[in-house]
Formats: C-alpha cells, sequence, structure tokens
C-alpha cells in the first residue's frame, strides 16, 4: 500500500511554494506568541520556582518506584501503580 504524504513537498526547501508555506506558519506563530496574555503567563510561570513531583526514579522489586516529596520527607512510591490512577 502507497500512503499520500501530504507533507512531502516540504523537503523541498527552496520551493517558492513551500518557502511562502513557512512564511506564513512563521507569521502565525509570531502573533500567537505576541499575545499580551499569554507572555504575561509564561513570565510568571518562569518566576515561579517548582519543585519535581517525583525524585530518585529507579527500579526497586520489578518496578519502577521514585520518592516524592511530602510534608518535609520524601514518600516511596510505585510510579506504575500511580500512573494507573491518574
Amino acid at each position: 500500500h502507497i500512503l499520500p504524504d501530504p507533507y512531502c513537498e516540504l523537503k523541498q526547501a527552496l520551493n517558492p511554494k513551500v518557502l511562502d508555506w513557512v512564511k506564513q506558519e512563521n507569521e502565525f506563530t509570531d502573533r500567537w506568541f505576541d499575545q499580551k496574555e499569554l507572555a504575561d503567563k509564561m513570565t510568571e510561570l518562569k518566576s515561579q520556582k517548582r519543585r519535581p513531583l517525583y525524585t530518585q526514579i529507579g527500579m526497586w522489586n520489578g518496578k519502577l518506584t521514585a520518592t516524592k516529596p511530602q510534608d518535609g520527607n520524601f514518600k516511596l512510591v510505585c510510579l506504575d501503580r500511580q500512573m494507573q490512577n491518574e
């Protein structure tokens, strides 16, 4: 079976149609990222100090486990089970 590749033309980087498409996509992306609300939210998120959800990830008794900071201590969690519950 032959599957059509709608993006096959993009391999021709110097093709005027490809250059025009890239220009339009870049303009769209620039407009999207120029939104003040988005810029403000990104600045806010970057300024926050976040701690990782899990540390010390590894295998123990054939299970994927990690430690999770909790109330000033670390709790051992089974990520296999944790992922199934989320």
